[in-house]
């Protein structure tokens, strides 16, 4: 895919978590902003972001960036070193020292643009937005006004409310872990950070999905019933141009009330907001496939797989559903992959 991508002017690009060379304890932290900084890019048009899933594997990893790409299926890596520098008086700095590397088809990785950020933790969030602005400027991508506005958005003012949020990630969600003992921890950073700042729409977001996984994955309770429609409302109500929001609406939906049909819309609207987010394609595609439009939901399977190559879950899922529109050949290849992952 990289030649032809290179030829159209495609712009293929994974952002790898970034490297913790501070205190071992921060690795939350450094996770999260890479998670932030991938967030920001795979909203800007143009560009094609490797889902956190596929490019969460190269954590620590020993391949070489060239290999990496090849395997992402990406020309472009974002890679980081970064450090959470805590002084004795209370304050910190936030050293973020990115690059942004281009590796075209049997070439050697070239870097094309590095810089190093050093400010105050509480512009913690530019140096998410000036990172992320300065790898669509290296890319030649022109942004609009409103795009250039969506780069520089804060999820928080409140860093302490920010910080829980991160751990709240760490415990679950970003985690990919849905066992009921992650899931309360997170749903308790979640309620701690939302209890400093009410207005933390992503924070409401998040709380409602983990209590609609909860309560699929343990015996009901109005409680959580509660915490999962209320969340939805809240941040639908605080970002409605934010999919999260509409991403938690969904879950709710279905995994509470089992309600596909309206899932569904939610999960459009969501797509809409952030097209590239493969979650939410995901989800799509399988609310799709249970109202029997199995040939829209296949499509938009092929999309998630190009950009979460490295998902057995994506894969399975292809395969699964190319099993029940026969095309067994095609399943058996999607399968065998999926084993291999």
């Amino acid at each position: 895919r990289n030649a032809g991508d290179a030829a159209a002017g495609a712009r293929y690009l994974a952002v790898l978590p970034f490297e913790n060379v501070g205190d071992a304890a921060d690795e939350y932290f450094a996770d999260g902003i890479s998670d932030a900084v991938r967030g920001k890019l795979s909203g800007v048009p143009g560009l094609q972001v490797i889902a956190g899933r596929s490019s969460a594997e190269y954590k620590k990893s020993d391949k070489g960036l060239a290999q990496i790409a090849r395997d992402l299926g990406v020309i472009y890596l974002v890679v980081a070193k970064i450090r959470w520098a805590k002084a004795a008086d209370g304050t910190s700095r936030v050293q973020v020292s990115p690059e942004l590397v281009q590796v075209q088809p049997g070439g050697a990785p070239t870097v094309k643009w590095q810089q190093s950020f050093d400010a105050a933790m509480t512009d913690v969030f530019r140096v998410q937005a000036d990172v992320a602005g300065r790898v669509v400027e290296e890319l030649g991508i022109a942004l609009a006004d409103s795009a250039r506005r969506e780069l520089a958005e804060r999820p928080t003012r409140n860093l302490d409310a920010y910080d829980l949020y991160l751990r709240a990630e760490d415990a679950a969600l970003a985690k990919s872990r849905t066992d009921p003992a992650s899931l309360r921890s997170a749903i308790a950073l979640y309620q701690r950070a939302i209890a400093l700042d009410s207005s933390f729409a992503l924070a409401w977001a998040q709380l409602s999905r983990a209590a609609s996984i909860l309560y699929s994955n343990t015996a009901p309770s109005r409680e959580l019933v509660d915490l999962a429609r209320y969340g939805a409302d809240r941040a639908i109500a605080l970002a409605p141009r934010q999919a999260g929001g509409h991403t938690a609406m969904a879950a709710y939906l279905q995994q509470v009330e089992r309600d596909n049909a309206r899932a569904m819309q939610a999960l459009a609207r969501a797509r809409q907001l952030d097209p590239g987010d493969v979650g939410t394609t995901l989800a799509l595609a399988s609310a799709l496939q249970q109202l029997g439009k199995a040939d829209t939901a296949l499509a938009l399977l092929r999309q998630a797989q190009r950009l979460d190559p490295r998902s057995p879950a994506t894969a399975f899922a292809t395969g699964r559903l190319l099993l029940s529109l026969r095309q067994y050949e095609a399943a058996d290849s999607v399968l065998s992959r999926a084993q291999e992952l």
